[in-house]
């Protein structure tokens, strides 16, 4: 089933790509500059602007703490003999959580200025961070977080909207490129971490 949906998903995003009327972006040169110039450009309009230099900031420690929560949640779970059906509906419902803001994300940008909708997730991830650790032995864990993450979906909509607002057209792969690197790679640590911490200071599983 994760296959079929996998799958599902990049037949939507075809079919949705098709859907886009063209052209979209301005003419380019003939003679783009090499890989490392494109890649210099992109770095420096990134961390020349004082809005996106504040997303690096933020996103990268953030994506870390949220994988690395949802991490020490199923491990912690595991440790303490939880059936595999109870950690697959920890996940579910963390996972339904983005679904719901998703489908919410157009209301919440009408109703909450974008820079109320950053503060927001920023505050109500360390909430439920602390809140999550009290609950790691229950499915109870995964609702914090399912709340916050309910937010994210309207976050990203709305800064990557700007982003695309004040970055060129020919910078908008480059200057995403950027982003994306520094939000996700602390988040390849995040298992790393967890997994340590739930080691050396976790509970004890109940034998």
């Amino acid at each position: 089933m994760p296959f079929v949906g996998n799958a599902l998903s990049y037949l939507f995003s075809l079919t949705g790509v098709a859907l886009i009327r063209r052209p979209m972006q301005a003419r380019r040169d003939r003679d783009p500059p090499g890989h490392a110039a494109a890649l210099a450009e992109g770095l420096r309009f990134v961390f020349g602007n004082p809005f996106l230099r504040a997303v690096l900031a933020i996103a990268a420690p953030l994506n870390f703490a949220l994988n690395g929560a949802v991490f020490t949640i199923i491990v912690t779970l595991q440790r303490h003999d939880v059936r595999p059906g109870v950690i697959g509906l920890t996940e579910t419902i963390v996972g339904a959580g983005g679904l719901a803001g998703a489908l919410v994300a157009p209301g919440l940008q009408r109703w909450i200025p974008f820079p109320r909708l950053i503060r927001s997730i920023c505050w109500a991830s360390a909430g439920v961070l602390v809140c999550s650790a009290w609950l790691t032995t229950t499915v109870a864990a995964a609702v914090p977080l399912a709340l916050v993450i309910f937010i994210g979906p309207a976050c990203n909509a709305a800064l990557f909207g700007y982003q695309a607002a004040i970055t060129p057209d020919h910078l908008q792969g480059r200057v995403l490129s950027v982003i994306f690197m520094a939000a996700m790679s602390a988040s390849a640590g995040a298992p790393l971490l967890a997994g340590v911490v739930v080691t050396t200071w976790g509970a004890r599983s109940r034998s």
